[in-house]
């Protein structure tokens, strides 16, 4: 199913807000310059650790893990 562009665009400039909000919380966490190799590292776990997705999904709530997974892809671009 194709979003409607205006929800397509709303949807991308929260998931861009996202990122860029974990990216920094990242940084500050772990004293580091830039995050995104981190965050990557993290999309790739969310999307192959069905486990792990699981997990991050009880706690924060369902499709999370989902949507931080193809939040850090689309704002990098992958």
């Amino acid at each position: 199913m194709k979003m409607p562009k205006s929800i397509s665009n709303l949807w991308r400039d929260m998931a861009h807000s996202a990122v860029e909000m974990l990216a920094e919380n990242y940084k500050t966490m772990f004293m580091l310059d830039n995050a995104r190799n981190i965050l990557i590292d993290l999309a790739k776990e969310y999307s192959s650790n069905e486990k792990l997705a699981e997990v991050t999904d009880k706690q924060y709530g369902a499709g999370c893990a989902d949507y931080i997974a193809n939040a850090i892809k689309i704002y990098y671009g992958l």
